[in-house]
């Protein structure tokens, strides 16, 4: 059996992947993913067994998304979306209606349903483009409404396939969207790994609270694809599959606003990462657990400049990146008394950039 995502954007349509694929995980034989949507091949099931898979799921993780997200989303809502679905019978229609691509077309700018959520899909947000010198009043675009059962999937998926950091009244968010084609389990991983890091007291997530202010867009989405588990890297570099990171910066004072929006190609970064493992696999080395306690070191002292020559050195595998990168990091570690423990780092990224 295919299944759909309702194709909204490609951030909302990414959250609610990962919602489905954790609640069919043991029944996920692959996905693929296109320009804003994405089709599950799944097994074969009845709907209302399909359906009760969904509610046991948004059960099981509603509390992570109550505790993520309440600043961002109202608790209220969460749990009252959430009810919508345990109407197993109508949520087995829904997934029906996915079962064909286009669930979107009856919504939007000019369709029914509810308005969604901006921390669901920042792109629904309002526009300004009016000449002020011509015109006196500010104009504004239709909200974007969309069914209850596509506003809970995406809240679900909030919870699953996301890296959540804090600052004041400022959250970023990214996530990890793809093109192509990832086997089930990998995508279960990618879902295993996102939990693992969202929790309190795991490195990124004290590593980042330090200088979240001070980080530049880029360097969430690389961070975040660094801190993952190292088979996990491999199996994403041998999926045919193109990587992306949609990375969110939202601000809340007295409502929820977008205040940025990126992507960030991840391919050349990913592919280096693998290439360190395998390089630690033949020269029986640590350089990527190095890399690990080098990241960790220059955010504990927000050395930005430092960790963006490191990713640079990765993503162009040149050695004047490299020592641009060793120079930098020993002297913005040294500033604050403390050491640059890289050479095992230093030596594998050398060995990228001569394919020695």
């Amino acid at each position: 059996m295919e299944l759909h995502t309702p194709g909204h954007s490609a951030y909302t349509d990414t959250l609610i992947m990962y919602a489905l694929s954790e609640a069919f995980r043991d029944h996920l034989e692959k996905v693929e993913g296109r320009d804003y949507f994405y089709t599950l091949v799944i097994e074969d099931l009845p709907f209302d067994v399909l359906s009760r898979m969904v509610s046991g799921a948004y059960e099981t993780y509603e509390p992570k998304l109550i505790e993520r997200f309440s600043r961002l989303l109202d608790e209220k809502e969460i749990r009252s979306l959430g009810r919508e679905l345990y109407d197993v019978k109508r949520l087995a229609e829904y997934l029906k209606e996915l079962t064909n691509p286009g669930h979107s077309l009856g919504e939007g700018r000019f369709g029914r349903g509810s308005t969604f959520k901006l921390p669901l899909m920042p792109t629904a947000g309002k526009y300004l483009r009016t000449d002020l010198t011509l015109s006196k009043k500010y104009d504004s675009s239709k909200p974007y409404n969309v069914c209850t059962f596509c506003q809970a999937l995406a809240m679900l998926g909030l919870a699953l396939g996301t890296l959540t950091t804090q600052y004041g009244g400022s959250h970023i968010v990214s996530t990890m969207m793809f093109k192509g084609e990832v086997e089930g389990k990998v995508v279960g991983d990618l879902i295993d790994d996102y939990l693992q890091l969202s929790t309190a007291g795991s490195w990124l997530q004290n590593a980042l609270s330090r200088c979240s202010d001070k980080l530049p867009v880029r360097l969430f989405g690389y961070l975040t694809l660094t801190a993952l588990d190292d088979r996990l890297i491999v199996d994403l570099r041998g999926s045919d599959a193109k990587w992306t990171a949609l990375v969110t910066l939202f601000e809340k004072v007295r409502v929820v606003q977008v205040r940025g929006y990126s992507t960030v190609e991840l391919d050349g970064i990913l592919a280096s990462l693998a290439d360190l493992i395998d390089i630690d696999k033949k020269f029986n080395t640590s350089s990527r657990s190095r890399l690990i306690n080098v990241c960790e070191s220059l955010l504990r002292v927000c050395s930005v400049e430092s960790l963006e020559k490191l990713f640079d050195s990765l993503s162009t595998r040149r050695l004047s990146d490299v020592y641009s990168f060793a120079r930098s990091a020993y002297s913005n570690l040294k500033r604050e008394g403390l050491s640059l423990s890289a050479s095992e780092l230093v030596e594998a990224l050398a060995r990228l950039c001569t394919g020695v």
